[in-house]
């Protein structure tokens, strides 16, 4: 049995997850640690972060979710996913996301998002060191 915690609900699921991602080292989007209101990798999939706006991600607004990690320590995600292709992301991308915290907005960053349930995914990217 697989238990992701979120933020708002969890989501209980007997279930397997299967992916290969494109590259060796992958680490999973959280939010167990603070990284100064940005978001944080782990290595961990059971700390991975499971968003549960699949049917949101797949619309040209995107899933819109604040993350909090602590008490007064969060940010904003906009997820696209599947990615639509308009940023001309690499063949390995099938999502992407911005990150708004205050008083700073970040581009898209192109990441691996992996569906954990039919209404939920988690975001995977490669662990450094980068090629």
């Amino acid at each position: 049995m697989t238990v992701i915690q979120t933020n708002t609900s969890t989501i209980t699921e007997t279930a397997q997850v299967v992916f290969t991602p494109p590259w060796n080292d992958t680490e999973y989007l959280t939010s167990r640690y603070s990284c100064s209101g940005t978001p944080c990798f782990s290595s961990n999939l059971s700390l991975a972060y499971a968003f549960a706006c699949a049917q949101q991600a797949d619309t040209q607004s995107g899933c819109r979710v604040e993350v909090t990690i602590a008490p007064q320590v969060n940010y904003n995600l906009t997820i696209w996913y599947p990615a639509s292709s308009r940023n001309s992301e690499p063949a390995w991308a099938n999502c992407e996301y911005t990150v708004n915290v205050p008083f700073n907005v970040y581009g898209y960053t192109y990441a691996y998002c992996i569906s954990v349930s039919q209404s939920s995914f988690i975001i995977a990217e490669q662990a450094g060191p980068y090629p």
